[in-house]
């Protein structure tokens, strides 16, 4: 197996200047977060090349398979690579992509399990060159426009001692969640470095009475531990965006301006405007909630099972009362036959 990506944190950025937040008198919603994806500089990063630790991690391909390096704009190193499958009549073609934490521990729901452990896209194509016209398109698109990419994402665990010692495990602008009622719920926010997280909450004393006062929730700045997880023991997961849509200080920056105006105040809906719609608004430009799918999904499964054995029940139990029908009628039929002979 190849060699893990070792974690390197960034060092904690800080928002100073006034001209970088929003106005308390601008309406900032989706449409205006999304926006600033066009504008959006690189990343800081200034690697000419992907690490040795990126290219190694990439070990699920031919020797002979074609690699093309490249960097999207918020400076996200990809790769993308040409394999043969049968001489000039099938090629295939996978993106991968330079993901945070990925050597943390995967705790995707049980559906996501089906999915490749690293490469995000792969398509099949009946001549070299249709696949390496994909290749130079994709890498074209990656490189120079994120909008309308579509959002990937893996939940990854972080060790136990991350809510104490949050500086040495989480990057700038990560967006981190804490799971509730045995990990179907989560509370989620985006970290700001410096110990400091950017969530929706009423910041009581601890997760317990913030569940009683959540409808007095908005956007608020405050530490990992205590007001973000209750203990320094609490697990912290991040989602990992596998393609980052934005540059990480620009995710901060959309946090704090929301947390200067109160985002959320007085309009909080547990089912369509909370946590997780703010901090995946920041992080991506759209508002949805992350544990939508989990939930939509085994919610779907248990209702399915349940319609079955409903169904196999009522089945069972119209079988079972034909069943009686049909020996009700056969004693009938003897009872008749033994009439017409006792005459």
């Amino acid at each position: 197996m190849a060699e893990q990506i070792p974690h390197r944190p960034l060092k904690p950025m800080k928002v100073e200047d006034d001209d970088q937040l929003v106005s308390g008198e601008q309406n900032l919603d989706a449409d205006t977060v999304g926006s600033e994806l066009e504008t959006e500089t690189a990343d800081a990063s200034n690697a000419l090349t992907p690490s040795l630790d990126f290219i190694s991690w990439i070990n699920d391909v031919p020797e002979n398979a074609e690699r093309t390096y490249g960097k999207t704009k918020v400076g996200q190193w990809f790769c993308l690579v040409l394999i043969k499958l049968i001489e000039n009549k099938s090629y295939e073609t996978r993106l991968y992509m330079d993901e945070d934490h990925r050597n943390k521990d995967w705790i995707g729901p049980w559906y996501q399990f089906w999915e490749e452990a690293r490469y995000i896209e792969k398509e099949t194509w009946t001549s070299y060159k249709k696949a390496n016209d994909h290749i130079t398109a994709r890498k074209h698109k990656l490189e120079q426009d994120l909008i309308g990419e579509k959002v990937y994402m893996r939940v990854r665990k972080m060790p136990r001692d991350c809510a104490e010692n949050p500086d040495r495990y989480l990057n700038l602008g990560d967006h981190i969640q804490s799971p509730l009622v045995d990990g179907w719920i989560h509370h989620v926010g985006i970290y700001a470095g410096d110990e400091k997280v950017y969530h929706i909450s009423p910041h009581s004393n601890g997760m317990a009475e913030a569940w009683a006062q959540k409808l007095n929730s908005c956007c608020r700045t405050g530490k990992v531990c205590p007001d973000f997880a209750d203990t320094s023991t609490t697990e912290i997961r991040v989602v990992v965006y596998r393609i980052r849509l934005r540059e990480r200080q620009a995710i901060v920056n959309s946090a704090s301006s929301l947390a200067n105006l109160c985002y959320r105040d007085g309009d909080y809906d547990l089912f369509r405007k909370n946590c997780q719609h703010f901090a995946s608004l920041c992080a991506c430009g759209e508002e949805y909630m992350t544990d939508a799918p989990q939930l939509w999904v085994t919610g779907g499964l248990v209702a399915g099972i349940v319609g079955l054995l409903g169904f196999a029940a009522y089945v069972g139990n119209v079988s079972a009362k034909e069943q009686a029908r049909r020996e009700e009628d056969q004693a009938r039929a003897e009872q008749d036959r033994a009439n017409v002979q006792d005459r």
